[in-house]
């Protein structure tokens, strides 16, 4: 698993309602969402594009971590949630 340093986007960060998550892996099997405290809040199957919103209106304030896979590839990201 990569955290960081991949080509792979997640903005605006922090944000209130949704984030935008860019690929430039075509096929994201599964985008997966979780709590600070490594708890699973969210999966996401099959977002085919290389650009999607994923609403986070839901979510408390506080920072979170999303796992995008790809296949058997997979990059953590960090992003904060504002109230």
């Amino acid at each position: 698993m990569e955290t960081d340093g991949s080509s792979d986007e997640i903005f605006p960060n922090p944000d209130f309602d949704e984030i935008i998550i860019r690929s430039n892996h075509p096929a994201v099997s599964e985008i997966r969402i979780y709590n600070a405290a490594g708890d699973l809040l969210k999966i996401c199957e099959h977002m085919l594009n290389t650009k999607s919103t994923l609403d986070i209106s839901f979510l408390p304030e506080g920072h979170y971590y999303i796992q995008i896979r790809q296949g058997i590839h997979a990059v953590v990201k960090k992003f904060v949630k504002k109230p």
